[in-house]
């Protein structure tokens, strides 16, 4: 039967009001079936134009419903060599030339990436195919929030995999950091150079393995830090200035900083681990010869993906890149770099937590990832600005004395790591009593509050936590100055235990140079 006026009516009205993009492809002249299934995909590329499509379809990749879509080549949007796609290919030759919701992977006009759920079916005459129909579903948005969901419970999984263990495994460093830096300070050490030697290579491999926990902890994003507003051009000459004695005098290392620049709100300590961890890379991508340039500017009106994470970026950002001159990075690996325990690097060169920790770090920080290969790779990270204060201007922090002969009540269930608190802070001018029962702290304090200078406790404790704790210590002295030392940073954060009074934190393992001046700053001058 004939199609009536109004048949035609109907079909094009679905044509053009479908949510899908629908296009109908001729092949010119027909492509015999007959041949090899490779050679029919390398005649479809040749022959196959598009002769009719809708404005849906128009719009998926970039056109508008008037443009001439009879001129656009093929392989312009369906790229011939991406393997997904010649995969698909095979499977819609192979199928009788059907194919129903497979995937594409292809490129608009303007070259951004797109994917694309597919039902084709082709027209098969005198064992010819002379066309295509297609329809397509744009599923690009659906694919990012899918691989970035990936990503995140990938994340939250090696990182809950870290934490269960970071508490303890930074308990068993801090007795081998804390009883090696004491026994580097003995008579025996100072009377033995080959003692002292053992010991400092002890030493440094205890840091070694501190900052491993710490590095599969930031990528988790729940490492604490000391986040402040900071001016970034002034981090970033601190990193030039440690990275440029340190560097081959073959590498062309340069910083470009664009004047005015806003400031960032960052803990300026991990910043400098991101940057530091990027420049090395960059050092090795070149391998010793080559050039390495650390470039800061204020972008405005960005638009972009993040490489990381894939979420969209869009607005203003204070960007710090690192770029080197290096080979660059295969697109296939681009994807992988972020991920915890990829490495590129030859067996023994690399953990494969270096760029995993600047994601964390980067992310922690409300900021994003841009990476760019080619000839040479650029790394770019991404920060809102925020505003500076006065201090972070200055960067002048107020210095006090230390109170003789501090009483000090330690809080630590591990004895092991109790004896060492206790003894560093023997060997400092403190008294120190040392207890291992957060229940029978408080009940030491409610005694003799009165004589304590300052609390030491653990977070994680049986019975009670050291937040806890503190509390319940606050309650019978609001001013009573407390540390809360910790392995890991998830189980309270620094807003969360300045609400409480809290005053300071200490991560475990620590230098105990550090751990002094903590206690140095809490206790205040003798008045």
């Amino acid at each position: 039967m004939a199609n009536t006026p109004s048949d035609l009516t109907r079909y094009r009205d679905f044509f053009e009001n479908t949510m899908e993009g629908i296009a109908y492809m001729e092949f010119d002249p027909p492509i015999p079936t007959t041949l090899p299934i490779d050679e029919q995909i390398d005649l479809g590329y040749e022959r196959g134009r598009h002769v009719e499509w809708n404005s849906i379809f128009a719009s998926q990749y970039g056109y508008s419903p008037d443009d001439d879509l009879t001129l656009v080549n093929l392989d312009s949007h369906l790229p011939k060599d991406d393997e997904r796609n010649q995969d698909f290919l095979r499977h819609f030759f192979n199928d009788g030339y059907r194919s129903h919701s497979q995937e594409t992977f292809e490129k608009d006009r303007f070259g951004n990436a797109k994917v694309f759920l597919n039902s084709w079916i082709g027209i098969i005459e005198d064992d010819h195919l002379v066309s295509v129909w297609g329809a397509m579903m744009d599923i690009t948005a659906f694919k990012r929030a899918e691989r970035a969901l990936r990503q995140a419970q990938k994340m939250e999984a090696i990182w809950q995999l870290t934490g269960g263990i970071a508490h303890d495994f930074n308990n068993i460093l801090a007795c081998i950091v804390g009883f090696t830096q004491l026994a580097r300070t003995s008579d025996a050490s100072k009377d033995s150079p080959e003692l002292a030697e053992y010991l400092e290579q002890v030493h440094q491999a205890s840091l070694r393995g501190r900052d491993l926990v710490a590095q599969m902890l930031s990528f988790g994003r729940r490492q604490d830090g000391s986040i402040k507003i900071t001016n970034a051009d002034v981090l970033a000459k601190s990193v030039a200035d440690l990275l440029t004695p340190i560097l081959p005098a073959s590498i062309d290392f340069a910083l470009e900083a664009a004047p005015d620049l806003p400031a960032i709100s960052i803990d300026p300590v991990q910043l400098e681990q991101a940057l530091i961890n990027l420049c090395i890379n960059a050092r090795d991508a070149i391998d010793g010869d080559g050039s390495i340039t650390l470039e800061l500017d204020h972008v405005r009106n960005l638009t972009s993906q993040c490489a990381s994470c894939e979420s969209q970026v869009s607005g203003e950002f204070v960007r710090i890149s690192v770029t080197d001159s290096g080979a660059g990075i295969p697109p296939a690996v681009v994807s992988k770099i972020f991920e915890p325990f990829y490495s590129s690097k030859s067996e023994g060169e690399g953990s494969g937590m270096g760029l995993t920790m600047v994601h964390g770090i980067t992310h922690a920080h409300g900021g994003h990832i841009e990476v760019t290969s080619g000839q040479g790779t650029t790394f770019s990270l991404l920060f809102p600005p925020g505003a500076l204060d006065d201090e972070a201007q200055t960067g002048i922090r107020e210095s006090r004395g230390r109170r003789p002969k501090a009483n000090i009540l330690v809080v630590e269930d591990q004895q092991s790591v109790g004896a060492l608190i206790g003894q560093v802070l023997e060997n400092h001018g403190f008294s120190a009593t040392v207890l291992n029962d957060s229940r029978q702290a408080l009940e030491y304090f409610q005694e003799h509050g009165e004589s304590v200078d300052l609390v030491i406790t653990d977070q994680s404790m049986p019975a009670m936590t050291g937040a806890e704790l503190s509390k319940k210590l606050l309650e019978l002295r609001s001013e009573l100055p407390i540390i809360v030392c910790s392995g890991y940073g998830s189980s309270l954060d620094e807003e969360a235990a300045t609400k409480i009074g809290i005053r300071g934190f200490q991560s475990k393992p620590f230098e105990i140079d550090d751990f002094v001046n903590l206690v140095d700053r809490l206790l205040g001058p003798d008045d």
